[in-house]
């Protein structure tokens, strides 16, 4: 079976979950111009075909010019001509950015995308993420103790929106039902996670696709780069050899089998030792965790909800923090402490005799 007719259950899967006929028009690709995403802008083409002949619209595509470098802009154009080359409508957007940093890079295409598909109706932005993209992001989140639900890597589908403190991304559930809402909110879809970097090479080979290369995938000063450079996970002939199968099944293993238990594990903890806080704090998003309950529960499994407390309650554009960090955090709250982390102060409250610790992303002082 082609890369194409394993790639169309799930895009079938999505059209009847966002309506059917209609749904034809509510995804976008979001289109870089490299491989993977050309690779998946003609599968949707064909899919487009096959499903809906006949059709008043053409696809939709999304091209961000980060402005990174010199041009940029001329590259831009040449990918949305290759797009309409594909028959796809493609719309190109520029973003101006405060640094040359991936991060702010990557929070700057996440908006960007999301203005765009709000604009035009996109439910669903199709994202073009392979098996490849997936094993160096678990290898990355394991060098860096990321704990066991930043082991579970890229999730098949996540929503995106705009919160008050930037862009935020969170991982839907396999089978989660819950469709975006009209509060700004869409779908982001990664159809070719169960694709190698090398089927999507030969995929462009045998239909002809011209793509552009990022200079930037050659800078080992980038971890994912480096990792990729290490363990050759770009490359076919290692994804099939004994290291990339062995990764891929503890992988597989822990996001098939252990983070889910531990998912529910850590929400029957939150439930039991996190509320939120009172009255106006609460608004500003703080909360309260109760020292004496987390103490009923493995340390490790601790260490994981203070990660996840932290992560949802810090400004977006920051990373996971290390579990070295929460684990000083943790430490310091068993002694009735203060402590902060990434911005986050956590602070025992007395009249609980330290029992109670609140925990706040705003600055001293500063009214909710």
């Amino acid at each position: 079976m082609g890369l194409a007719e394993r790639t169309w259950p799930a895009l079938d899967a999505w059209s009847r979950r966002l309506g059917g006929v209609q749904a034809g028009k509510a995804f976008a690709v979001a289109l870089s111009g490299g491989p993977d995403s050309t690779a998946l802008a003609h599968v949707y083409q064909k899919w487009l075909e096959t499903r809906f002949p006949g059709r008043s619209f053409r696809g939709q595509c999304i091209v961000v010019n980060h402005n990174l470098r010199r041009g940029s802009g001329e590259e831009a154009l040449v990918v949305s001509e290759r797009a309409r080359d594909l028959g796809l409508s493609p719309v190109v957007r520029s973003v101006a950015l405060e640094s040359s940093k991936q991060e702010v890079a990557r929070e700057g295409r996440l908006r960007t995308l999301l203005e765009v598909g709000l604009e035009f109706g996109a439910k669903a932005i199709l994202l073009g993420h392979t098996r490849s993209d997936q094993l160096e992001t678990f290898l990355m989140r394991a060098m860096r103790a990321s704990g066991i639900q930043g082991l579970r890597g890229i999730p098949e589908a996540s929503t995106l929106s705009l919160s008050r403190d930037g862009i935020r991304v969170e991982a839907l559930e396999p089978g989660e039902g819950r469709l975006p809402g009209s509060s700004g909110e869409v779908y982001l879809v990664r159809p070719l996670l169960g694709v190698t970097k090398g089927e999507v090479l030969g995929y462009c080979a045998d239909n002809g696709l011209e793509y552009v290369e990022d200079p930037s995938n050659v800078n080992l000063g980038y971890t994912r780069n480096a990792i990729r450079d290490h363990f050759g996970t770009a490359l076919e002939a290692r994804e099939d050899d004994g290291l990339c199968r062995n990764v891929a099944t503890v992988h597989s293993l822990l996001a098939n089998s252990v983070c889910p238990l531990h998912s529910e594990r850590l929400s029957s903890m939150r439930r039991d030792a996190v509320r939120p806080a009172d009255a106006e704090a609460a608004a500003a998003g703080d909360l309260y965790v109760n020292v004496e309950a987390l103490r009923r529960h493995p340390v490790e499994l601790v260490q994981d909800l203070l990660l996840e407390l932290v992560h949802s309650m810090a400004p977006s554009s920051r990373k996971r923090p290390r579990l070295r960090s929460i684990e000083r955090m943790q430490r310091l709250m068993y002694q009735g402490k203060r402590c902060a982390i990434r911005g986050i102060r956590c602070i025992p409250v007395p009249e609980t005799r330290k029992t109670l610790y609140l925990l706040s992303g705003r600055s001293p002082g500063q009214s909710c």
